[in-house]
């Protein structure tokens, strides 16, 4: 390739850069559940004083280039068996730098007593199948401009047709279900392996 090729290249790349939209904020925060919800959902569980506790966090996760400056509320809302709300929660979410990142910023919560060999109980709530649901919302001030480049991971499920119901498994003998907020989350890696859901 002679210099006046090489010239006319870099001259219509010039113009093909020049051409395409500035994007000026490169934010993309996006809601998710942790463990994986599967299908099936597998929660995280723990044991205390006498209790099992069964839990599905609701994370945000950080895949943008720059943290932004708009904190985004989170909404995390369970639907009993019968179709009615069994209990939500919503929390604000500050943002943070470092792509690929997470912070689990909610739950949702099954709770058993630790029985002995033997020993039953009776359920305090409805057992059976608990569709969740998170929305996470931007929140803009006055006069400024939306800076998330992608809300199309903002809600999840995803609206049809690509619905995939996150079905928590509520088990006979719960005494206890619950939506509540984390404490001060901090965030971390997004997990190795983990796949970023698209609504595409």
């Amino acid at each position: 390739m002679n210099k006046r090729h090489v010239i006319s290249l870099a001259v219509a790349m010039l113009l093909l850069a020049a051409s395409l939209p500035a994007q000026v904020y490169q934010v993309d925060y996006s809601v998710y559940f942790w463990p994986s919800p599967g299908p099936p959902v597998q929660p995280e569980k723990s044991n205390a004083n006498g209790q099992i506790f069964e839990r599905l966090y609701t994370i945000v996760y950080n895949v943008g280039q720059t943290a932004g400056t708009h904190p985004y509320q989170l909404q995390l809302r369970a639907i009993a068996p019968n179709g009615s709300v069994a209990c939500e929660t919503t929390t604000l979410v500050e943002p943070w730098s470092g792509t690929y990142t997470m912070k689990k910023v909610a739950f949702f919560q099954a709770r058993y007593h630790l029985l002995k060999p033997g020993e039953k109980t009776q359920s305090a709530v409805k057992p059976g199948k608990y569709l969740l649901h998170a929305y996470l919302t931007e929140q803009i001030p006055t006069g400024e401009p939306r800076q998330d480049t992608d809300v199309g991971n903002n809600q999840y499920p995803f609206p049809p047709p690509q619905e995939i119901p996150v079905a928590f498994d509520v088990r006979a003998g719960a005494q206890e279900i619950r939506c509540a907020p984390t404490f001060r989350p901090p965030w971390g890696r997004l997990p190795a392996g983990f796949t970023v859901p698209s609504p595409h």
